[in-house]
């Protein structure tokens, strides 16, 4: 049975519980109202008497600046918010433009070396060349050194 009465209880503490938030939200409601009435009847007192009423035209005329350059902040922030959003696209853009180039490059890359690669073959192969022909060509003066020395030595007797 205790289980009951305290299961009870605590139903009960609830239900109080939100009745007092329900009445306290009720009582906040009608503060406020009675505040803004307050403000407005302060507002329209205040308007017989002449140097208030300038005040309050200045503060009027303050709270309507106030908007403008709400409005201009948002703006500008707007426009901001714009730009960096260009900004990022064109970041992206390059990014990827400069990526094509680095694909690009590399197989351009890979022909330059194969190029230096194969005119280093052919200047070795060349310099093997002109030295197999200037001993060859050595070769020939000698041969030919030897044939005029032996046509010569033939006709004069002498050698």
């Amino acid at each position: 049975m205790s289980f009951i009465r305290t299961g009870f209880r605590e139903i009960a503490l609830k239900v109080k519980r939100q009745r007092t938030r329900i009445a306290l939200r009720h009582e906040k409601r009608l503060l406020q109202r009675s505040e803004i009435n307050l403000g407005r009847e302060g507002t329209a007192q205040a308007a017989n008497f002449p140097e208030l009423r300038n005040e309050i035209v200045a503060l009027k005329k303050l709270e309507q600046e106030q908007k403008e350059v709400a409005l201009q902040i948002a703006r500008i922030e707007e426009g901001i918010k714009t730009i960096e959003q260009e900004r990022q696209h064109n970041a992206r853009e390059q990014a990827e433009a400069l990526a094509k180039l680095e694909a690009d490059k590399k197989p351009l890359l890979q022909q330059q070396n194969q190029a230096k690669h194969n005119l280093d073959v052919c200047e070795r192969e060349l310099a093997g060349m002109e030295r197999r022909l200037q001993e060859s060509e050595a070769a020939d003066r000698d041969r030919s050194l030897e044939t005029t020395l032996g046509f010569a030595c033939a006709q004069s007797a002498t050698c």
